[in-house]
């Protein structure tokens, strides 16, 4: 009866005791700013000057394969001219296209390729003034940077990103 006790309370310890851990497992923002603060120490001017301001939201980027870019083109091509031409009665093979286009868009391969996320801060430039900066970072899927760009950087690609499409 003393046996079973002890193992009871030995199972017991070492089933709480594991559940309780002071293991941390680390969210995907505070992996990403823990990539930030290496790039900082690595490559800007000075780095004990930097401060952060701020972080954007941490978004997912998704890469969409070519079809559904020329699907979704089509579908928008498509609805505009049903709403343009409403006057006139909407044939059923028009109809059809728009439903066919509509559902290879929804089974078109998306693929998960990493992240992005903002940080305003204030640092040290090669001069010593201290200014205020965006910057805006591209991370793969573990969080490693792939790509950093100025405020004036991002705004051109978002802006090309978009007369291309």
């Amino acid at each position: 009866m003393k046996t079973k006790a002890i193992v009871l309370s030995t199972i017991l310890f070492f089933t709480l005791g594991c559940g309780t851990s002071n293991v941390k497992i680390k969210s995907d923002i505070e992996k990403a700013k823990e990539s930030i603060s290496e790039y900082v120490q690595a490559n800007f001017n000075d780095p004990k000057s930097y401060e952060s301001i701020g972080f954007g939201e941490l978004k997912k980027r998704i890469d969409y394969s070519e079809s559904y870019c020329k699907d979704t083109m089509d579908l928008l091509f498509m609805k505009a001219s049903m709403d343009i031409d409403s006057t006139k009665p909407s044939n059923e093979k028009d109809k059809a296209l728009f439903e066919k286009t509509l559902e290879r868009i929804k089974s078109a391969k998306k693929e998960f390729v990493g992240y992005e996320l903002s940080n305003k801060c204030r640092a040290k430039n090669s001069f010593g003034a201290l200014v205020v900066n965006t910057n805006y970072y591209t991370f793969d899927t573990i969080f490693k940077i792939i790509k950093v760009e100025n405020e004036a950087e991002h705004v051109q690609r978002v802006i090309n990103e978009m007369l291309s499409n």
